[in-house]
């Protein structure tokens, strides 16, 4: 698997940079949490992606697929489906994800 161009950052930094390589974001919303990324939106195209979805950086021990919901695991797919129904659950300190899925405690 082979991610291009994933980029964490925030429009509010201390850099001040107004101008000269300003990451501007198209669609979505600015970064508020850890568990978002913002990806080239031809990539994002190419490979099915939409806003909210669980996407995997690289394999773990549940899968190897980019779109986490794509995993052969039924119980994990609908996980997944829920979290990204919800848009917020992923954040939540009792959800789903903190609960089963996070590695980043």
């Amino acid at each position: 698997m082979t991610i291009k161009a994933i980029t964490k950052t925030t429009q509010n930094n201390q850099f001040n940079n107004e101008g000269v390589d300003k990451l501007v974001i198209f669609e979505g919303q600015d970064i508020k949490t850890r568990h978002q990324v913002v990806i080239d939106p031809n990539y994002a195209k190419q490979n099915g992606i939409q806003i909210g979805d669980v996407i995997r950086i690289q394999a773990d021990n549940l899968g190897n697929t980019l779109l986490v919901r794509d995993s052969a695991n039924p119980t994990l797919k609908s996980d997944i489906a829920e979290i990204e129904k919800t848009k917020t659950e992923i954040d939540a300190a009792e959800g789903i994800y903190n609960k089963f899925y996070s590695n980043y405690q």
